[in-house]
């Protein structure tokens, strides 16, 4: 059979998409009759034909299954779907803040280092501007994924580990849903907290660098004004952020006719797009699924 059913995701999926190690994992069944399926890559007329197979060897069985399968009405499982869709994305709403939490550097939580970025009248400024930039120029699908292929590829470099194209698919879709609902008027609070965080990341990055004596001077800048806006004055701090604005900066460590401001900018949205594709969104599935004894 051409399509699946994962238990984890609550939704149809297609064999094509999958590959051998993503059934396990997901829990692929049977849409008609709920049994475990595995995925088959055959060879036919130099093309490849990807399908979804029983563990039974029983051929009748297969066979009655397939002819159910074929006849779902594709507009019932594209709604179906559609619904669990919406329904995984409040549930990963609601615990949004606390997957973010669970970064190693939350040592003691992060309600101290928040409050901290939100009381800066500075760092208030630039979110705001952030946000703003953000719901003006709203992302394209492609676009998005574009974003999260440049973070991918980051993470590859420094040795990161990526899990299949099918796993990858699934934390795109998500982080792109989620992206999308924190430009609303009801997704604004998660927005500043996730900005906030990516803030930091940037900072402990640059930070990072340096203690590793891998910094270039201007990652040393960068850091010098993210962290001189925090506690300052209200004054000061809009001053700092007038003087990142007019100080130029650019290849290799920034894009062309670039300065600090936008730099920072930069930086911190490629960390909020990155810290949404990392999220431990099967984690959290799985769980929820074994609480309901599905």
């Amino acid at each position: 059979m051409k399509t699946g059913y994962s238990l984890i995701l609550g939704e149809h999926v297609d064999a094509s998409g999958l590959s051998h190690r993503d059934c396990e994992p997901y829990q692929i069944v049977c849409p008609a009759c709920k049994e475990p399926v595995f995925k088959v890559e055959r060879k036919a007329d130099q093309a490849q034909i990807d399908y979804l197979s029983h563990y039974t060897s029983e051929k009748a069985y297969n066979s009655e299954c397939e002819l159910r399968v074929s006849s779902m009405d594709k507009e019932v499982l594209q709604k179906s779907d559609k619904i669990s869709r919406n329904q995984k994305l409040e549930y990963f709403l609601g615990v949004l803040r606390e997957l973010i939490g669970r970064n190693p550097m939350y040592r003691g939580g992060t309600a101290k280092s928040q409050a901290v970025l939100n009381k800066s009248k500075a760092v208030c400024f630039l979110r705001n501007t952030h946000y703003e930039h953000a719901c003006e120029n709203r992302y394209t699908v492609e676009m998005f994924n574009e974003f999260v292929d440049e973070y991918i590829e980051d993470i590859t470099q420094m040795g990161g580990i990526i899990d299949t194209s099918f796993a990858i698919s699934v934390q795109k879709r998500i982080a792109f849903d989620i992206w999308q609902h924190l430009l609303t008027k009801k997704g604004r609070a998660n927005y500043d907290f996730l900005f906030n965080h990516a803030y930091l990341v940037v900072m402990t990055r640059c930070q990072r660098a340096i203690d590793l004596h891998k910094a270039v001077p201007e990652m040393k800048r960068l850091l010098d004004f993210l962290s001189s806006i925090i506690e300052t004055s209200k004054q000061k701090g809009f001053n700092i952020l007038s003087e990142m604005g007019h100080t130029p900066v650019g290849p290799p460590f920034a894009i062309e006719d670039s300065n600090y401001f936008n730099k920072a900018a930069s930086d911190i949205s490629h960390e909020m797009i990155g810290c949404l594709l990392e999220l431990q969104y099967f984690d959290v599935l799985k769980k929820k699924l074994i609480k309901t004894g599905l």
